[in-house]
C-alpha cells in the first residue's frame, strides 16, 4: 500500500530542494568558512 504525499509534504520538499540549490549555486558554505564559521561536533 503506497501513501501519497500530502501537498504540505510536497511543498516542504520543493522548498528544501530550492534551499539546497541556492546554497550550491552561490557557494554559501565556502563563504561561511572564509568568514570563520565552523560546524560544532555532532
Amino acid at each position: 500500500m503506497s501513501i501519497l504525499p500530502s501537498p504540505d509534504q510536497q511543498n516542504e520538499q520543493l522548498f528544501s530542494n530550492s534551499i539546497i540549490s541556492f546554497i550550491k549555486k552561490f557557494q554559501v558554505i565556502k563563504l561561511l568558512r572564509k568568514c570563520g564559521f565552523r560546524k560544532e561536533k555532532g
